[in-house]
């Protein structure tokens, strides 16, 4: 488990090390036994990544993923537990 840290960050770009503000908090707080913030600023990291893609492709983009991808897991869910209940899709 200790090498895919090392190897993880090998193989990000030297760009995406410069702009990831919280990696290496997120690094070094478990390292001192802090690990809730290592996973504060993991989380951290993710929303300031999530806001630069929502900044480049829209919002409308990430509603639509969310819309889409999940109606055949729920349609398959539905028949594989007999159910013929509908239960509305609606994320907005």
């Amino acid at each position: 488990m200790s090498m895919i840290l090392p190897q993880t960050i090998q193989d990000l770009s030297l760009q995406t090390k410069r702009d990831a503000v919280y990696l290496s908090k997120f690094v070094a707080s478990p390292a001192i036994g802090l690990y809730d913030a290592g996973l504060n600023y993991i989380w951290n990291e993710v929303v300031v990544s999530l806001r630069a893609k929502v900044n480049i492709y829209g919002l409308d983009l990430f509603y639509d993923a969310l819309e889409r991808p999940y109606l055949p897991f729920f349609a398959f869910y539905h028949t594989a537990t007999n159910t013929s209940q509908k239960i509305p899709l609606t994320f907005k």
